[in-house]
């Protein structure tokens, strides 16, 4: 069975406040979150540590995302998810 759910996702980068649009999707005893990013889908899924890396979902084309703001998201994720 899957479920979906969507929140918003705050995220402090370079001094603001961001809030980002996410949707945490579960299947079974695996989950991931999907959020757009600047135009493009990212999934943050644990690793086997259990710590969230992240996966574009177009791996055809060549990202422009911002290092930087991407471990920004993952350290929110993290503050707000591992338990």
């Amino acid at each position: 069975m899957q479920s979906e759910e969507s929140f918003l996702l705050p995220v402090f980068y370079k001094d603001e406040e961001h809030l980002l649009s996410a949707e945490l999707s579960t299947r079974g005893y695996i989950h991931r979150i999907i959020i757009e990013v600047e135009g493009e889908v990212v999934f943050f899924e644990p690793d086997e540590e259990r710590n969230y890396r992240a996966v574009l979902a177009d791996t055809s084309v060549k990202s422009r995302l911002d290092p930087a703001f991407i471990r920004a998201i993952v350290e929110s994720l993290e503050a707000n998810f591992k338990g």
